[in-house]
């Protein structure tokens, strides 16, 4: 049992720490920060404790740190508990905080209650300051009741007078005393330690099954014995002197070797011979056990919970079509990396611990989750990742996880808003005016690289609206035309996608060959055809065609498209409004359409568009909206 002062800081040490796969090898290099380490006061719920500071490794897997006065302010039982920490298994340690003056009394240098003597100085009973001895160092007892009547000198000395007979030593008139030579139920010292030791641990488990007791933990053993002498002894299997008879009685259950070079190893019984007590398992153990090392059986049970527990390894479940290797490769196959999270910087960058590989641009659009704790359910695209293992997310989480919260990095999926337009992604990082904002250092830096791409707003304030990057400089400063309506602000995220501008459209649309659009139905191939119709109108006379092309060209006109899908076989007039539409009016692109309007604004017709990572596809026209 160990005592600390109330109040007062002091440094304590607590372990071992083993770890938790092999259960014996001491972890020297544990990272134990301050929230590991839990503290319960005098029966009070787990908490931190409030001293800071990472936990120091002293010597084989003992650490130390540091609890401050309010850590050691309450008198009772103080435990403190470190749990979770990665590799290793828990270790809890248990002390008692005594109130100063008590502590001081016991373990002070100049302590006032004891001495080396073992002397004890009284000084008063029930506050009233105890009277000088007539005799020094002698203390004086003076009888006033008994059984709670109240007894004079004169009493006393007749009670001793007629009951007590110093020839025969006995009280007179206890019958029992008087009479008994031999009395069995009296014994004439108490027992040795060692012997109520033995009868502790030799005592019949029966009954004693209470939760949490040794007796209960006892149950978790089936059967215990050691290894015998045979020629089929190896590292799968050994000859032992357990007397069941039945074949298969401890199968599914688990062999825990308790001495010898094995000691500490565990594997699954897959067969048990009753006529000769051999018993096989799984895997091979590191050697032979020896003649008469000894083990324990475990209940299927705790078989149960160590397969639920065990850690999947390349080098240890690598068995072709065994369950192991197929939830590893599952895992694998999903599950990039799992941790806990390290720095919560702001809604959508956070800093991830060891569990993440520190190479930038590991995870590409894949998706980070946080499975448990503040802020668990939620899933983000990744869409920046430094060697510091920085992550820099699609949008900002709606809570905020914390520093305690469990994450996990999934694959990228087929949902992923990124196609062979999209250059870049980030968030505003400062917004000027309606017109003007700089973007935060996802952007290039190279002056005019954006200029008549388009800029979206996904998430933040402003969102949903795009407009054209008219200016970009070297500073990400860039301008926006037309206008927004609605102002964006630092932390709004923003795509920038490559879409030229309608006089870059309908410059190259125009400046096109037409000898390679020979598509029946086409408008190149329409286009193309002017040429024969012209030379077949041999009977008109030149002017008559310039002016009827003149009139037909700057005269007349056409009207606008009414809603519906683009035609197969459209007339040269169809054809023609509908090339005028697509590079004079507004065309809206997202994730999921390009949608061309009439002047109005109203949808006419879309196209549905397509990204699997590697091909950026447009689907034929359909109608709007």
């Amino acid at each position: 049992m160990s005592f600390l002062k109330q109040a007062t800081s002091q440094a304590v040490r607590f372990g071992p720490f083993v770890d938790d796969g092999d259960f014996k090898t001491s972890e020297i290099s544990l990272t134990i920060a301050q929230a590991d380490m839990q503290l319960s006061k005098d029966g009070a719920a787990f908490a931190q404790k409030n001293a800071v500071g990472n936990a120091t490794h002293d010597t084989d897997g003992w650490y130390s740190t540091t609890l401050d006065a309010t850590d050691t302010a309450t008198v009772g039982e103080l435990i403190l508990q470190v749990a979770g920490v990665t590799g290793a298994l828990p270790v809890w340690v248990r002390w008692y905080v005594l109130e100063e003056a008590i502590y001081d009394a016991l373990y002070a240098a100049s302590a006032a209650g004891f001495d080396a003597s073992g002397r004890v100085d009284v000084g008063s009973w029930l506050g009233t300051a105890a009277a000088t001895p007539t005799i020094a160092g002698v203390p004086e007892v003076d009888l006033t009741h008994i059984g709670g009547d109240a007894q004079s000198a004169t009493d006393l000395k007749d009670f001793a007078d007629a009951g007590y007979d110093p020839g025969s030593n006995k009280v007179n008139g206890v019958v029992l005393v008087d009479t008994t030579t031999t009395n069995s139920d009296m014994v004439a010292e108490a027992p040795a330690a060692s012997a109520n030791a033995d009868a502790v641990w030799d005592e019949a488990r029966g009954d004693h099954v209470a939760a949490g007791s040794f007796g209960q933990v006892g149950e978790l053993i089936v059967a215990n014995g050691v290894v015998e002498t045979d020629a089929s002894n190896s590292a799968l299997q050994v000859q032992t002197d357990l007397a069941e008879a039945s074949n298969d009685h401890y199968d599914v259950m688990t062999i825990l070797f308790t001495s010898g070079a094995e000691a500490g190893q565990s594997r699954l019984i897959t067969s048990y011979v009753g006529a000769t007590g051999i018993v096989s398992w799984n895997a091979a153990l590191t050697g032979t056990p020896a003649d008469d090392v000894t083990f324990v059986i475990l209940s299927a049970g705790t078989t149960a919970d160590a397969v639920w527990d065990e850690i999947l390894t390349g080098t240890s479940h690598n068995i072709a079509t065994s369950a192991g290797k197929r939830l590893r490769e599952l895992a694998e196959a999903f599950v990039q990396a799992s941790g806990t999270v390290a720095v919560v910087t702001d809604g959508h960058t956070v800093t991830l611990d060891a569990g993440a590989v520190a190479t930038a641009d590991y995870y590409p659009h894949s998706r980070l989750t946080i499975v448990e704790g503040t802020g668990a359910g939620q899933s983000r695209l990744i869409i920046n990742y430094t060697a510091g293992r920085v992550v820099t997310l699609e949008s900002n989480f709606a809570v905020n996880p914390d520093t305690m919260s469990l994450y996990q990095i999934e694959a990228a999926d087929a949902n992923v808003p990124r196609t062979v337009e999209h250059l870049a992604s980030g968030y505003v990082a400062v917004f000027t005016n309606l017109t003007t904002i700089t973007l935060d250092s996802l952007a290039d830096a190279n002056a005019d690289l954006y200029v008549d791409c388009m800029i979206i707003f996904p998430d933040g304030a402003g969102a949903g609206q795009a407009r054209r990057m008219s200016a970009y400089t070297a500073g990400r400063v860039v301008t926006l035309s037309p206008a927004l309506d609605t102002a964006v602000a630092a932390g709004t995220s923003y795509r920038i996608t490559a879409i030229g501008s309608a006089n870059e459209i309908a410059d190259l649309v125009l400046d096109e060959a037409l000898s390679g659009h020979t598509t029946a139905g086409s408008l190149g191939k329409a286009i193309a055809d002017i040429d024969t119709l012209t030379a077949a109108l041999n009977d008109l006379s030149v002017g008559d065609v310039d002016s009827s092309i003149s009139d037909a060209l700057t005269v007349d006109t056409i009207a606008e498209l009414s809603q519906g899908a683009p035609e197969t076989n459209p007339t040269l007039v169809a054809a023609l409004m509908r090339l005028y539409m697509a590079l004079t009016h507004l065309l809206d692109v997202d994730s999921g359409f390009k949608e061309f309007t009439n002047n109005a604004g109203t949808v006419i017709w879309k196209k549905a568009l397509a990204d699997d990572g590697s091909n950026y596809t447009e689907a034929e026209g359909e109608t709007g909206p």
